[in-house]
């Protein structure tokens, strides 16, 4: 079970930058997507997405029409704004999948 785990976060994370998935340098585990007349995608660390105005972790920050920030923390998230909204339920969904497996393994191994 720790390696199928480590497969999925061993790698690190990519994000859109520039319009194509990249991966992240070490360090920035933070995919943000803004709007403030040009689109910007990047990485960023957890530290410097934490201190942006508005910060949600796989939300976005509306402050006025047409301009925001979004966050997120899984690969490619960021590639649009409604993108970086539904993985917060994908986020829920995968930890309730994880923690159904560990419990059946437990049951089964015990």
């Amino acid at each position: 079970l720790a390696i199928i785990l480590c497969v999925a976060s061993c790698n690190g994370l990519q994000c859109f930058r520039d319009g194509t998935l990249q991966a992240c340098d070490a360090g920035q585990e933070v995919c943000t997507l803004g709007m403030t007349g040009i689109k910007t995608q990047a990485c960023v660390t957890k530290a410097v997405a934490e201190a942006s105005a508005g910060y949600v972790m796989s939300g976005c920050h509306e402050p006025s029409a047409g301009v925001y920030t979004c966050w997120c923390a899984e690969d490619g998230c960021n590639e649009s704004k409604e993108k970086s909204m539904e993985n917060a339920a994908g986020m829920i969904t995968a930890g309730g999948s994880i923690l159904v497996t560990m419990v059946v393994f437990s049951k089964i191994f015990a």
